[in-house]
Parts: C-alpha cells; structure tokens; sequence
C-alpha cells in the first residue's frame, strides 16, 4: 500500500543520508572525545579463531604470488562498484526490490560506522608494523600487501590512495565484507523486512 511505500522511500533517505554524514564528519570528531583505537582484538580474535596457533591472515603468505596478489588488488579495487551492479541486477530482475536493497545496505552501513566510531580496530598490517603498541587517530594508512602491485607496475596507486589516510578506524566492520554481505544475505533480509513492516503498519 501507499504507506508502506512511503515508509521504505523515508527509512532509505534517513539511513543513507546519516550514514554518508557519519562517515564525512568523523574525522572531525575531537581526538579526546574518540575512545583508543583497540590494536589486540583483531590478533585474539584469529588466534583464538586457529586455536591459538596463529594468525589468520599470515596464512595467505603461503599462497602469495603477483598474480594472486593482482587478482585480489583487482577485486578489491572494484568492490565499491559491486552495490551500484547489484542495484543494475535488480532493476533487470525485481524493480519492486531496489529501494528496499538500498534501505538495507544504508542501514547496514549505518550500523558499521556507528560500531566504528565507539570501537575502532585496527587492521592487520598494523599488527605487522608496529604490534599491539598503542595506536594514533593521526597515523597514516598503508597499502599492505597491494604494496606489491603498485612496485610491479611503477604506478604508486595504492600508495597514494592510502598512505595519506588513516584507516585505523575503519576496520570492523569492513565495508568490502559489506557489499559482499548486503548482496547475499538480501532475499532473506527482504523477506525478514516484509514481515516486520506488515506487522508495524
């Protein structure tokens, strides 16, 4: 019905809007009104994921290869497109579902940023640099392992694109994994939705 649809068209401005400002405004956020940045959860959380015997992410250096490594730097550099192709897949498949994909991704990306901005992680390259030593909202970022890509090719986009930030903050939860998420897990949240507003209005 009409308000059902009213509803989803004003959940949608709300929650994409606000998150698009929360994730502007906060680097503006004053250094002493921001909690420390947790360098050990990340490191706990594979070792205890391994059962204790390691790290996580130490396992791709058993694989690594400039191949692999270009593959990856390829997918990666494309994710952020993956809502914008999901939204074409939609707009072919179900036109009905795109507003409701877009109420579920802003809200998804709102919730990330939110648990971000009260408990920001660090990633795993800072574990690699600087172990768990206290962490600085005013440290630069680092292309990690895509390092590789940008010494092959003599191109330095990866340097660029993250050495001048500091993504400390924004490790947990990760938007990659969040386009990824939003796009598979979205016929059974769409369902979950459908009920829930069915019972509100």
């Amino acid at each position: 019905n009409a308000f059902v649809r009213t509803h989803w068209r004003k959940s949608l401005v709300l929650t994409v809007v606000v998150w698009n400002l929360l994730f502007a405004l906060a680097p503006r956020i004053p250094l002493d009104s921001r909690p420390p940045i947790d360098t050990s959860m990340l490191p706990r959380s594979e070792l205890f994921l391994l059962g204790g015997i390691g790290y996580l992410h130490r396992g791709c250096d058993y694989f690594a290869n400039l191949v692999l490594t270009c593959a990856c730097a390829v997918v990666y550099t494309i994710h952020i497109l993956l809502p914008f192709l999901f939204l074409g897949f939609l707009w072919f498949r179900d036109r009905n579902k795109i507003v409701r994909f877009a109420f579920v991704f802003g809200a998804m990306n709102l919730a990330a940023v939110l648990t971000q901005l009260m408990h920001p992680t660090a990633p795993p390259w800072y574990l690699e640099k600087y172990g768990m030593a206290a962490a600085s909202y005013s440290m630069s970022g680092d292309p990690a392992r895509l390092r590789t890509v940008d010494e092959f090719f003599n191109i330095g986009f990866y340097k660029k694109t993250y050495g001048h930030l500091s993504d400390c903050l924004w490790l947990v939860p990760q938007y990659a994994w969040r386009v990824a998420s939003s796009a598979m897990y979205f016929p059974c949240a769409s369902r979950t939705l459908d009920v829930a507003v069915r019972r509100v209005c």
